[in-house]
């Protein structure tokens, strides 16, 4: 390691990004909208592969928008790196 390091330990920084969306739908009330919304929600997270093989056409995802102008980064752990010499038998 360069000496510009001495003294400094090496971590691994996690992070969550996110992408808020947003969608706008009717409803009776505040329950039914978050009722909705869940539905929907649901449906948008399952895989490419399952939307395809869907035989209803009118899906529930289609009526979400990403919000790119909000993204967020969020710091998740910090963990110092912890070196160690190699293992036979064990790291291979």
């Amino acid at each position: 390691m360069p000496d510009k390091f001495d003294g400094f330990e090496e971590y691994k920084i996690e992070a969550r990004a996110s992408v808020p969306y947003a969608m706008y739908i009717y409803a009776k009330s505040d329950t039914d909208a978050r009722r909705i919304a869940e539905h929907k929600a649901e449906s948008y997270q399952r895989t490419s592969k399952e939307r395809l093989e869907e035989a209803n056409t009118d899906t529930d995802y289609d009526s979400w928008s990403m919000r790119v102008d909000d993204f967020g980064l969020q710091i998740e752990s910090v963990n110092r790196v912890c070196r160690r010499p190699f293992i036979p038998n064990f790291d291979d």
